[in-house]
């Protein structure tokens, strides 16, 4: 008996002593081993409260960030540090390097987007940047049906003109609110990243260039698809010579129409008039009908 409790006392010795090593071994755990959910615990604490957003006088939808969004993008891998600054001592950096850390995963990208028209500033301020186009936290594949509609749309709070002209006014934009996949959307013409202006000898819609961008889709397209107007003015006159012509035409045709069916139809009602005018009361005086 005594030999038995000596030896139970003596392996519940070896066990405390070997506690705390194993407690140790597993708080030394690789940080690269935890689940990026349990990394973003001390911002979504913050962030998760639809309170966030409220900043003094300024109201900040973007600081509104649930678990949700981040677990629905195509970054729900990566932690919050790894796009923005860590906290500091005096909590949030003065300057987050989340502007410029899409460029450490995507550097082609990157390289193409400041090489185009979108990488320097405009008249309208400052340049677009990524999560212009593809959002922060809601990043989402860039491809499928919901993604080509919501890249004219935000292509059109831009390009308001363009807006007016390439989505909703011609067969391509009305077909991309229509769901359809198959039809080409602003990049699938301008490029998605090195977007330049029409007249760059370098761009996928310069004259020289824009035939070989339209055979992307259209294998048979010949020389004609270079006088393919796809952005056509919304106003009551289009300022190409040929449509304007052609809806001139077109506008004299509906005019004549309506005004010769219309005249017909007054007078149809004028004859239907008399005659029960006539079948009431009769001739009138002077044989009149």
């Amino acid at each position: 008996m005594r030999r038995r409790a000596a030896a139970v006392a003596t392996l519940s010795l070896l066990w405390l002593v070997a506690l705390p090593g194993a407690a140790g071994a597993q708080g030394a755990a690789d940080p690269d081993d935890i689940p990026p959910r349990f990394t973003q615990g001390e911002c979504v604490v913050c962030h998760e409260q639809p309170d966030v957003v409220r900043t003094g006088d300024e109201v900040r939808q973007a600081l509104y960030v649930p678990h949700e969004t981040i677990q629905g993008s195509v970054h729900e891998d990566l932690s919050c540090t790894d796009c923005h600054s860590p906290l500091t001592s005096t909590m949030h950096a003065s300057a987050d390097r989340a502007a410029g850390s899409c460029a450490g995963c995507h550097e082609d990208e990157a390289a193409e987007h400041r090489a185009g028209a979108h990488g320097e500033a405009s008249e309208l301020g400052s340049p677009p940047g990524c999560v212009t186009c593809h959002g922060n936290h809601e990043v989402t594949k860039a491809e499928g049906t919901d993604f080509d509609e919501q890249l004219a749309e935000r292509c059109a709070a831009c390009h308001t003109a363009m807006s007016e002209r390439g989505f909703g006014s011609n067969p391509l934009g009305m077909e991309t609110h229509l769901s359809r996949p198959d039809i080409a959307t602003c990049d699938d013409c301008h490029e998605p990243h090195q977007v330049l202006p029409p007249d760059d000898p370098m761009s996928s819609v310069h004259l020289r260039n824009k035939l070989e961008t339209c055979q992307r889709c259209h294998d048979e397209a010949g020389p004609n698809f270079r006088e393919i107007q796809v952005h056509v003015a919304s106003g009551p006159l289009p300022e190409d010579t040929k449509l304007r012509v052609a809806t001139l035409w077109m506008l004299a045709i509906l005019i004549f129409t309506f005004g010769f069916f219309g005249w017909l139809t007054v007078l149809g009602i004028r004859h239907e008039w008399r005659r029960g005018r006539h079948e009431r009361h009769g001739p009138t005086q002077g044989g009149a009908t």
